[in-house]
């Protein structure tokens, strides 16, 4: 016994196995891909960062010094007038990129003037040192004379942020402070950095401790955040961020999808063709198995036939020759009805066996034909006086249709015989005293049809494609003797298989059956071997 034929009880098992198998793999390969997929999102996010990170240092360094320059000329122009100031500061905002507003602060620590105007009304006149982070940056700036960075505030204008102080002068000639505010919420209006707002979620971190949103409203992944530092004076500033799903699906390739979506498929596949291979080979095995049985069956029958046949074929001699009262009348007339009897039996009994023996015969494959030349009308008028009694018991009116002019039919003898004895045999079983049974044969340009027609009781057009099986005997069919093995359609059909013929049926219950037989003019060979195809 084979791996497969092995496999054949549970024949679902292996192909299981093989999918579950298939689906594990797949799932490895497609988690692998999208790990990586993940670490290369995870890197151009950190690229990303670090990137934004320094465009913010730039901007962020780049204003402070022109802080730096414009606290120079008020340094060099103590005289300048406020108007003039004013302008000049206007100026400066408008053109530095974070800086959201620029305050003159005096030597008092009092905001004089603001710039813009609008929205920081607020700031005009404040004392800076009311507040310690204010009051530090200040102070540090005028001793050092440095500008310096104040650390995380609440501005006074809304909104958190941070000042950056330059101081204007030093020691005796100390005259204020150019302060520059910068609100997170303007930070990133430089249009370098606007796409930044849509791929991450930024944060502000001061000290590894304060986290001030710089993008809210935007939603991350829920991956940790990536930092890189910002390179301000004074200040341990870093900038946060994780990607958003735009970030990330813009970045995601369909292969992960692909690899899984084929892996799949795949396995699905060769599970489906390996159920295919080892079902097929169960059933050729089954087949196998069956046909020995079946030859060992037509073997068995064979060997017997000498046996059952002799002893019978006995019994029906004697019968007819007592019957025939051929050495002398036998007694009482009960004895004759009682031969009479027996003789019937017995070549009931001959039929069937011999029924039997030719589709066992036939099933095995071991029916040889020896075609030869063959002229229907002989063979009509054989069937005549064979099926002659059973007729005119019946009073049928039974009819041969055969032209002189037939081709004659390339055939073996004793099979078309049997065709025409079965099916007329069949007609008249089943047609009514005062029927009509018909035969009919033509050439055709393939070789010849031939029509046996009756007007018996017809056949149940659901059974129609049933009647040529072996041993039916539905108690419905009429073309099975409910007496009988159900083997006279189904020999003729094996028969008109043999011949590589065709076998056709029409027929309407209560009107009558037609049965067209067509066979090939011709064949390439005086013998063949043919096996009953299975149904």
């Amino acid at each position: 016994m084979n791996f497969f034929t092995a496999f054949s009880t549970f024949k679902w098992l292996l192909p299981l196995v093989i999918l579950l198998m298939g689906i594990g793999g797949t799932t490895w390969l497609t988690r692998e891909q999208l790990s990586r997929e993940g670490a290369a999102i995870n890197d151009a996010a950190q690229i990303a960062i670090s990137s934004i990170s320094r465009e913010l240092s730039l901007i962020l360094n780049k204003d402070i010094r022109a802080l730096q320059r414009m606290a120079g000329r008020r340094q060099n122009n103590p005289e300048m007038m406020e108007g003039i100031w004013r302008a000049d500061a206007r100026n400066y905002v408008s053109d530095m990129e974070a800086v959201s507003a620029i305050e003159w602060v005096d030597s008092q620590f009092r905001v004089k003037w603001i710039e813009p105007i609008a929205g920081n009304e607020a700031a005009i006149g404040l004392d800076l040192m009311f507040e310690e982070r204010r009051a530090e940056s200040l102070l540090s700036a005028a001793e050092m004379n440095v500008p310096h960075v104040t650390r995380v505030i609440e501005l006074v204008q809304g909104g958190a942020g941070f000042l950056v102080c330059v101081p204007v002068g030093s020691g005796p000639s100390f005259d204020g402070f150019i302060v520059g505010v910068f609100k997170f919420a303007d930070l990133f209006k430089a249009s370098v950095l606007q796409t930044a707002l849509g791929d991450f979620e930024l944060q502000f971190r001061e000290d590894d401790v304060l986290d001030i949103p710089v993008s809210p409203g935007v939603a991350g992944n829920g991956n940790p955040f990536l930092v890189s530092a910002l390179e301000v004076p004074d200040r341990d500033w870093k900038i946060a961020g994780r990607p958003t799903a735009v970030f990330i699906s813009q970045r995601r390739s369909q292969l992960a999808v692909i690899t899984f979506g084929t892996g799949l498929l795949v396995s699905i596949l060769i599970s489906c063709l390996v159920y295919f291979y080892i079902s097929l080979e169960h059933q050729m095995v089954a087949r196998r198995h069956a046909d020995e049985a079946n030859k060992e069956k037509s073997r068995f029958l064979a060997s017997i036939s000498h046996d059952l046949r002799t002893p019978l074929n006995a019994i029906i001699g004697f019968s007819e020759l007592m019957n025939g009262k051929v050495f002398g009348a036998v007694g009482s007339e009960k004895y004759e009805g009682y031969i009479r009897g027996i003789n019937g039996a017995g070549n009931y009994l001959l039929s069937l066996i011999n029924d039997l023996l030719d589709h066992s015969a036939i099933e095995a494959g071991e029916r040889q034909l020896h075609k030869e030349t063959l002229n229907l009308q002989d063979i009509a008028d054989e069937c005549d006086v064979v099926l002659r009694t059973e007729i005119a018991a019946k009073s049928i009116d039974l009819t041969f249709d055969i032209s002189e002019r037939l081709p004659p039919l390339f055939a073996d003898y004793r099979a078309v015989k049997q065709i025409f004895i079965n099916l007329l045999s069949n007609a008249v079983k089943f047609t009514p005293p005062g029927g009509r049974i018909w035969v009919r044969a033509r050439a055709t340009r393939k070789g010849h049809k031939i029509e046996f027609g009756d007007s018996g009781i017809g056949i149940p057009e659901n059974q129609i494609g049933e009647v040529t099986k072996p041993f039916f005997t539905e108690q419905d069919d009429p073309y099975h003797s409910r007496n009988g093995t159900g083997l006279g359609l189904a020999i003729v059909n094996s028969l008109i298989d043999l011949h590589e013929g065709k076998l056709d049926i029409t027929s309407r219950v209560g009107k009558g059956t037609v049965i067209r037989v067509s066979l090939p003019r011709s064949g390439d060979n005086d013998k063949l071997r043919c096996s009953l195809r299975p149904n």
